[in-house]
């Protein structure tokens, strides 16, 4: 089986940015891992192992599928000393799954709590998570505080957290808001527990925000949550995507190319198929900007996009590329030095994690490492 597209995943570069991450905060504090969706699209148990290798013990998911998958890489590699942490919570109809495989579940509302009575002495440990101003998953405060003299007492309870809603605006007053309430909390639960507010975006606003744990998601990747400077002065980029160059031919003056022809050859023009579209995860929208951004690089020339984004393949323009070069080159780069997901994600409108966690299950993930240790590991 051919794959016409291949994200190259440099676990070297996961590995440094979890020991950055976890560099960037306070002498006490411990970094986790969020992996939920697929390691944020570079492959869930690649990104974990390399974070495991890194020093990282305490991994986080969404869901209870993506636990078992986890502890399922766990075991095949001989890990027994990885906690994993549910964000969504308790699924009640599986809720033995937590107490058979040790799983630690998220308490997030008044449902989650009484499956937690029901437990009782039998109960996993676990996160209790409340909300200080995101309004999703979590206990209202004043449940919480209403709950806290049993709580804080509970043998079982491992943690405190609360999640960011502004952390990449770092000047929102909201985060200040956020994080007094969350010293709140730590004087009603202050029994020798963890307490985790900050993601990859709050580890870069102060280290006022890491308290003892850190779950970072996207800045493992070495996409900066917000671009910013400091994101990019620590974070190295592991995601370099390359798709082939399926044919290259000439069109003349007044051609069109892809579906609604809407675009037509100013002059005669050299153009390339690649063997990358939509389906694959390329935003279709790259195609309706028409500002002439170089987004694809053959060779050391970058080139723009000729034409819609189809389903299997896009098309670029390169009249300006050496001959020499096309006659050699046999793949397009599509994500890397010369065009990064903060850029794409810009020219989208949209985020980084959204294009990240949309890269397309068929396109081949390869992994390239130095450690040795890590480069034996089975990592799917």
């Amino acid at each position: 089986m051919i794959d016409t597209s291949r994200l190259i995943i440099d676990l070297d570069a996961v590995a440094a940015n979890y020991q950055a991450l976890h560099q960037l905060s306070g002498e006490n504090t411990l970094t986790g891992a969020t992996v939920k969706a697929n390691g944020y699209g570079l492959g869930i148990g690649a990104v974990s192992l390399a974070c495991y290798h890194a020093g990282c013990r305490t991994f986080f998911v969404a869901r209870l599928a993506e636990a078992f998958e986890l502890r399922e890489i766990f075991v095949k590699n001989a890990i027994n000393d990885a906690e994993i942490v549910i964000f969504e919570g308790i699924t009640h109809p599986d809720a033995a799954d937590y107490l058979h495989h040790n799983f630690l579940p998220v308490i997030n509302s008044a449902a989650d709590l009484e499956q937690l009575y029901q437990w009782g002495e039998i109960a996993p440990a676990f996160f209790l998570h409340i909300d200080t101003a995101m309004n999703r998953l979590g206990l209202q405060m004043e449940t919480a505080e209403a709950q806290a003299h049993y709580l804080s007492r509970h043998p079982r309870l491992k943690a405190v957290m609360s999640h960011l809603a502004c952390a990449d605006t770092p000047k929102h007053p909201l985060n200040q808001i956020q994080q007094d309430k969350f010293k709140k909390l730590i004087g009603l639960f202050d029994t020798g527990c963890v307490f985790s507010l900050a993601n990859s975006a709050g580890i870069f606003l102060d280290k006022d925000f890491h308290f003892n744990l850190t779950r970072p998601g996207i800045g493992l990747s070495g996409t900066s949550p917000d671009d910013n400077q400091l994101g990019r002065a620590y974070l190295q980029p592991a995601l370099t995507w390359q798709a082939d160059i399926l044919q290259i031919k000439t069109i003349q003056k007044g051609d069109t190319i892809g579906y609604g022809a809407d675009f037509i050859a100013p002059h005669r023009m050299r153009i390339a198929t690649i063997g990358a579209g939509y389906a694959d995860g390329y935003p279709r929208i790259l195609s309706t900007l028409h500002d002439n951004k170089a987004r694809v690089q053959i060779g050391h020339t970058a080139v723009g996009l000729a034409g819609r984004v189809s389903m299997d393949t896009l098309v670029v323009d390169v009249t300006n590329v050496p001959e020499a070069v096309l006659q050699t080159e046999t793949v397009a780069t599509l994500i890397g030095t010369h065009y990064s997901i903060s850029e794409m994600a810009k020219d989208c409108n949209t985020i980084g994690y959204e294009l990240l966690t949309g890269l397309g299950a068929r396109s081949n993930r390869q992994y390239n490492c130095t450690d040795k240790v890590l480069a034996q590991t089975n990592l799917r």
